[in-house]
Order: structure tokens, then C-alpha cells, then sequence
């Protein structure tokens, strides 16, 4: 069963919903320049309106009421607060945007869990070397101070960088990762310096610096040994595994995501038995669906009844000490790379209509329920 103070949310991201790509003296950001480019995105969909929340956040109000949710994570979108990236111009529309969406959610009783950096470097960070820049560490401390200092007092629940893997180096690799990468280096000829960089003692640690465990899950693979299948260094062939999908795991709508709910479980308890007892909240999770679309997504539905029950277990069986759940997402809205063709939605948006109506799905309505049920 679920504690009294579960944080019981939906998420969403800046770049993916707000629109309003130059509005209000907001600078361009990475996505905004890679979706202008053509190829780059199915269908060459952009970001420039999304679901235009940047205009309609009363819209989203109304959605996460609509399902009566404690929390809601959003993430800021640098750019918007500082256009060129640093403090020395402050877009004070893009601070008065971010100080309605808190105070209306702590008006409406819901907490604000707030993402830092949500895949939308400000374009003109990137210009001069991005996550490379040797300066990068200095202007995101920087950019994270003012807004501790801007919103602080409000939001309590932080969470700096959105999927760090995705562009932050670690404290260091483990050994084993190194050892195994050095060997298959030798395995294909390569003689040159290590494929990972090392670390000076210089560089600060963010081991155990955490007040919690953020974690995002839609999916897992079963692995076998690759006995040498990939004939090309690739991080592919250093893991030297072969994924497989078992055939009893249903696929949703795009080909990546098989559906497993007992997969997050096990990594629930992964986490807990190899990073230590502490607090975790599941920071997305969810479910797509592409090409003609009903709101009456029954197997959306039944996909967050069988992952909350695997939650339950977590916590009631296996003692992972489970703070909050948010799923992935909110409304449709734009999929990266995928553009507008994969909705997570608990809403629908109707991305042909100028107003972006918000529709709410079956799956919404269900999760209204679950939220109601064990919140009680």
C-alpha cells in the first residue's frame, strides 16, 4: 500500500509543450535549431507551438485538477529565463511565466517538482562548446542559483539535470566498465588512449550529494552474450549483449517500448539493494500511441493499473522506500524525435486545432481513479 504523502503526479518538459519559441524575449535553445533543420524530425515537426502552454498554462491547470493530482513536474526552460544563457540578461517575462505556473499550483494545492535542464541548452551555450565547454559547470551553477534564489521559497523538490547520461560525464566509470571496454579496445585493434576519459581528483564528486533517487522507466530487455556478433567498436559491442524482447511482452505504439511492469519493480529493488536505502521517486513513466487515435485507450489504461500494482509490491513486499510516481505525460505533446506522431498523453491535444483543445482519455480517467483510491 501506498504511504499517506505519496506524491501521486504527471510530468512534462518545457521544450515539449510550452510553444512560444520567441515570445517574450525567450532565446533559442538546441531544439529549437535541430527541429528547424529539415530531416532532422518525423515529419519535420518543431517545438515553436507544441501545446502552446506558454499561453494556455491555464489550460494544463485545469488537467492536472481534472485528475486530482498532488505534485506536477515540469522543467524551465533555460533560454526563457536567460536567453544567452548567463545572468547578465534576465528575461523577466520568462521569470514572471514560471512565478504564475508555481503560484497557481500552490494555490491549487499541488507541489511543483521543478527539472533544471530538460534537453534545451540555450543555443548560444552551444555555440561555444555546449556540455564540452570547459566554462559549462561554472554557467549552469550559475543559471541553478537563480533560480533557487527566484523560486525557491516556493519549490522544494528539485531535480538538476533530466536523464544525466544523456550528456553528463560520472564521478568516475566502474571498473568493471572500464576493464571490460579496455579489453574489447584490444579485441578490434585499437591501440590509441582510452576510450574514456579520465578524471582529476581536481573534479568535484556528486556521489551521495542526492536528497533522492529520480528515476525514469518505460521499459526492459532480456540479454544474452553477443559471442562476438558486433565487429565494430560501438557502446553496443562493449556491453557485448544482445537484447531480446520476450514474446509475451505486449509492444505499445512505438517499437522500443515493450511493456513490462514487473521490469520496474525489479528495478526498484535493484536500486535499493546496490545504491543504498534511500528515497525514490519514479520521475516518468509511460505508455505511447501512434497513428489513428481514440481516447478510449483501454490498454493505456490497463498498462498504469499493472505498473502501479508492481509499485505497490515494491514498496509493501520489498521495502523500496517509494516516494511519489509521476507519469509520463500529462498531454500529448512533442516526442522528439519523433515529433507528433507518439502520444503519451493522459490527454489528448488535437495539434491540427489552433487552440490545442485538451481532451482527457480513458487512460486520464483511470489514473483519476487510482489517484483517488489510494490517496484516500
Amino acid at each position: 500500500m501506498f504511504p499517506r504523502n505519496f506524491a501521486w503526479g504527471a510530468a512534462t518538459a518545457a521544450y515539449q509543450i510550452e510553444g512560444g519559441w520567441q515570445a517574450d524575449g525567450k532565446g533559442e535553445n538546441i531544439w529549437d535549431t535541430f527541429s528547424h533543420e529539415t530531416g532532422r524530425v518525423f515529419g519535420d515537426h518543431n517545438g515553436d507551438v507544441a501545446c502552446n502552454s506558454y499561453e494556455l498554462w491555464e489550460e494544463d491547470l485545469r488537467c492536472i485538477q481534472l485528475l486530482g493530482l498532488t505534485h506536477y513536474r515540469l522543467s524551465i526552460s533555460w533560454a526563457r529565463l536567460l536567453p544567452e544563457g548567463t545572468t547578465r540578461h534576465v528575461n523577466h517575462k520568462g521569470v514572471e511565466y514560471y512565478n504564475e505556473v508555481i503560484d497557481d499550483l500552490l494555490a491549487a494545492h499541488v507541489t511543483p517538482m521543478v527539472t533544471l535542464y530538460h534537453f534545451d541548452l540555450p543555443q548560444a551555450l552551444q555555440d561555444v562548446g555546449g556540455w564540452k565547454s570547459s566554462n559549462i559547470a561554472a554557467l549552469f551553477d550559475s543559471y541553478a542559483r537563480f533560480c533557487f534564489e527566484t523560486f525557491g521559497d516556493r519549490v522544494k523538490l528539485w531535480i538538476t539535470i533530466n536523464e544525466p547520461y544523456v550528456c553528463a560525464k560520472l564521478g568516475d566509470y566502474p571498473e568493471v566498465m572500464r576493464t571490460s571496454i579496455e579489453s574489447n579496445s584490444k579485441t578490434h585493434g585499437y591501440t590509441g588512449e582510452s576510450r574514456l576519459p579520465f578524471f582529476s581528483k581536481d573534479e568535484p564528486s556528486v556521489l551521495g550529494t542526492a536528497d533522492f533517487f529520480a528515476l525514469n522507466y518505460y521499459t526492459s530487455r532480456k540479454v544474452r552474450s553477443a559471442c562476438g556478433d558486433f565487429n565494430a567498436l560501438s557502446m553496443k559491442s562493449d556491453q557485448n549483449v544482445k537484447e531480446v524482447l520476450h514474446p509475451s511482452w505486449p509492444i505499445s505504439g512505438v517499437s522500443w517500448l515493450a511493456v513490462v511492469p514487473d521490469g520496474l519493480r525489479k528495478l526498484l529493488s535493484y536500486v535499493k539493494n546496490n545504491i543504498g536505502d534511500q528515497a525514490i521517486y519514479i520521475t516518468e513513466n509511460g505508455f505511447a500511441q501512434t497513428g489513428l487515435l481514440e481516447t478510449e485507450d483501454v490498454q493505456r489504461a490497463d498498462f498504469y493499473k499493472q505498473t502501479i500494482s508492481e509499485v505497490a509490491k515494491a514498496i509493501g513486499k520489498d521495502g523500496v522506500d517509494v516516494r511519489g510516481y509521476f507519469a509520463w505525460s500529462l498531454m500529448d505533446n512533442f516526442e522528439w524525435a519523433d515529433g507528433y506522431s507518439a502520444r503519451f498523453g493522459l490527454f489528448h491535444v488535437d495539434f491540427s486545432d489552433e487552440k490545442r483543445a485538451r481532451t482527457i482519455y480513458h487512460s486520464g480517467k483511470e489514473y483519476a481513479k487510482l489517484v483517488k483510491m489510494y490517496s484516500s
